[in-house]
């Protein structure tokens, strides 16, 4: 069984670093003021991130990935288990073992 990390997109690891060790990411939900969201480094490059704070007179919110969008990521790139995680990760990662029995998730 190989070994994979996931993480979500506040690593903020280069890119170099994340295709050398094909490292997987989940993207992070990010709401400037003007009410306007996107999906971290899917629909928001960092250079857009920056050009948009530097023009916001408040700082953005950013919530993490839903249990829905995790559950489809982890499907979809076939993993089967949780070794470590942190934070809301863990929190995720009970949501989706009560929603797929099969998968093994712990903290």
């Amino acid at each position: 069984m190989a070994i994979k990390i996931l993480t979500d997109t506040s690593c903020d690891l280069p890119d170099e670093i994340l295709e050398q060790y094909q490292i997987d990411m989940i993207p992070l939900r990010v709401t400037f003021a003007d009410g306007e969201t996107y999906l971290d480094r899917w629909e928001l490059s960092p250079e857009l991130f920056v050009k948009k704070m530097a023009a916001s007179k408040t700082l953005p919110k950013t919530a993490a990935p839903d249990p829905s969008t995790f559950i489809e990521h982890i499907l979809k790139k076939d993993y089967v288990r949780l070794e470590k995680c942190c934070s809301s990760a863990c929190l995720l990662a009970l949501a989706v073992h009560t929603r797929l029995p099969s998968w093994h998730g712990k903290c």
